[in-house]
């Protein structure tokens, strides 16, 4: 069937609807005073309903048009109800506006997609999660994966994470729920740290999440020293493309506590081993 007779019957439906209800129809049960022209004034309703079962009839046999009953039916309707109408169909009707229903959010789905997501594929995982209203939800498939995995230190990590995500997504978040949770992501660092303290990204993300902590409450040294392990125990591996992190932040926590000595020879150990690396080359200058 045809959208565009459709939308006008529902439109005038809904609009015959409202205009019953705001003249106070009552049922034939329930006799009540007359009113001044509410006989009038029924009499053009029921004209309307007449005309909206030969508009019904006419769609059954395909031969309506934007003449005859569709067009008395919609007259005589205020503009802003017509709008109003029109509004609600087209909203609920997506597929009549050239607009298809987004997929809804599948928070066990994208579990498993962000397994093998790139970073940049993470990032807007979690976007949708916030979007969608299921940024909790999906943390908390972690936490359960955490629960039953308990000595597997990916697992943690990945709880983890999923914490510290939720502080940065969560725009909504209190200061005291966000110490809570940024409390909790760090034990789970340090329990992934306890099963493997040469999981890479366990020990990089907590030293990163430790230079978000407020100045006031004394991190950055710890930051530091999770950075300094870092750069000491990836050295004894192959080196690794996003070893040229450790590098980067641990020389601009140097220089931030005036050390510039200090984070000019770690900038330029990481530029020689990453050469390719633009922000290493930024932060030595020309050369």
């Amino acid at each position: 069937m045809n959208a565009l007779p459709t939308l006008v019957v529902a439109v005038a439906v809904s609009a015959a609807v409202s205009a019953a209800i705001t003249l106070g129809l009552r049922p034939m049960d329930e006799p009540g005073p007359s009113l001044p022209g509410d006989d009038t004034r029924v009499a053009e309703l029921q004209q309307r309903v007449d005309d909206l079962t030969e508009v019904c009839r006419q769609l059954r046999v395909g031969s309506t048009t934007a003449d005859g009953p569709v067009r008395r039916a919609v007259d005589g309707v205020a503009d802003d109800a017509l709008d109003a109408a029109v509004a609600r169909w087209m909203s609920s009707h997506p597929a009549a506006n050239g607009r298809e229903t987004a997929p809804e959010f599948e928070p066990a789905g994208a579990l498993q997609r962000l397994a093998t997501a790139t970073d940049e594929e993470r990032k807007e995982i979690w976007v949708a999660a916030r979007d969608a209203g299921k940024l909790e939800e999906l943390v908390d498939l972690f936490r359960v994966a955490a629960e039953e995995n308990p000595n597997d230190a990916d697992a943690q990590v990945g709880y983890a994470d999923a914490l510290m995500q939720r502080i940065w997504q969560d725009e909504d978040i209190s200061a005291r729920e966000r110490g809570k949770v940024a409390v909790l992501a760090d034990q789970t660092f340090d329990r992934a740290l306890e099963l493997n303290p040469d999981h890479w990204n366990a020990r990089y993300q907590k030293a990163v999440s430790l230079t978000f902590w407020p100045s006031f409450l004394g991190k950055e040294p710890e930051a530091v020293r999770q950075f300094e392990t870092l750069l000491e125990r990836q050295s004894r591996g192959p080196v690794q493309p996003e070893h040229a992190n450790t590098f980067f932040f641990l020389g601009n926590l140097y220089a931030k506590r005036g050390d510039r000595d200090k984070a000019i020879a770690t900038w330029s150990q990481g530029a020689q081993m990453f050469p390719d690396d633009a922000r290493l080359r930024e932060r030595l200058g020309p050369r």
